[in-house]
């Protein structure tokens, strides 16, 4: 409540103190103002040195990312060039063993030049392998899909891989079930080379016996029930297997199963990982499951259409 002055005096305290009094308020106001403009002046720096700082580094990055694709596509293309005069001679070397081994009197020599013929053609197969790994993962990779049939697909591999099998001593066997008329919208070739990385695996490297190959179309067990269809090629050999620690550890490229110098298996993986390559480029998986003792059973699955 105001007080009320007695005299013209009194009043003139009452005013002067309200005037004090509106003095400090206009004073802690302005000081509390000016507070605040400095603190909103030091963080307005603060987020303009932190834009620039962001800013620098970003570029710094940027340019170490260009500098790095730079090396990438400039090793891809020299390994691409390399792969493929390194492949012209030795065509010219597979065509000549050719030529000699029709000429071989003896059983020795025969024996010699197929012992050279296959080292080649393992040199030939991998070096096609790494090209298609490089174009790949340069984004070179094109994929041509069509109209097929899980019983295309069988006969495809059927034929080419029958007599590879026999020469192993193994049966090759290729099913399709109720699959066999299902129409599918896939790269064929790219799924023919894909399977048959895997059935060459299991040619090679399995116990004499049966090498089955199934082909059909269905939901993925791992999947959502709702999922599309997918086409899953399942490779099986007699054994012996062997202690599966992951299929990415299978998978890597380069990677062996065994490196004693006594090993009797030989190759790089370089196949296995390639179909891997190719299949999740596709939106699909490869993945392998085995046990010592046990059969092994690799599995390709793709998406059965666009």
């Amino acid at each position: 409540m105001t007080e009320k002055p007695d005299s013209i005096e009194d009043a003139m305290k009452i005013i002067t103190r309200l005037q004090r009094r509106v003095d400090r308020e206009r004073s802690a106001r302005s000081e509390a103002e000016s507070i605040a403009d400095r603190r909103m002046r030091e963080l307005w720096l603060s987020n303009r040195e932190l834009d620039e700082r962001v800013g620098e580094r970003t570029q710094e990055l940027e340019m170490t990312l260009a500098q790095l694709e730079a090396a990438t596509t400039a090793a891809a293309g020299f390994f691409a060039n390399l792969s493929h005069e390194m492949l012209t001679p030795l065509n010219g070397i597979i065509g000549m063993l050719e030529l000699l081994k029709d000429h071989a009197h003896t059983e020795a020599t025969q024996s010699y030049v197929e012992g050279a013929l296959e080292s080649s053609d393992r040199l030939s197969r991998l070096m096609h392998r790494l090209l298609d790994l490089v174009e790949v993962r340069a984004g070179r990779m094109r994929w041509q899909p069509d109209r097929a049939t899980c019983a295309g697909l069988a006969e495809l591999l059927r034929e080419q891989w029958n007599i590879a099998a026999l020469q192993k001593q193994k049966l090759l066997t290729v099913s399709t079930g109720t699959s066999a008329d299902t129409e599918l919208v896939i790269d064929a070739t790219r799924t023919c080379q894909m399977a048959g990385e895997l059935i060459d695996n299991a040619i090679r490297h399995g116990s004499p016996g049966v090498v089955a190959v199934e082909l059909h179309v269905g939901p993925r067990a791992t999947s959502a029930p709702d999922s599309p269809a997918m086409l899953h090629i399942s490779v099986t050999d007699s054994g012996p297997g062997f202690l599966a620690t992951g299929s990415e550890n299978l998978l890597q490229v380069m990677k062996e199963l065994d490196t004693s110098p006594g090993r009797a298996r030989a190759g790089a993986g370089v196949g296995i990982s390639l179909a891997r390559t190719f299949a999740r480029e596709l939106g699909g998986e490869v993945s392998i499951d085995s046990a010592p003792g046990s059969p092994t059973i690799a599995h390709i699955w793709m998406p059965a259409s666009p």
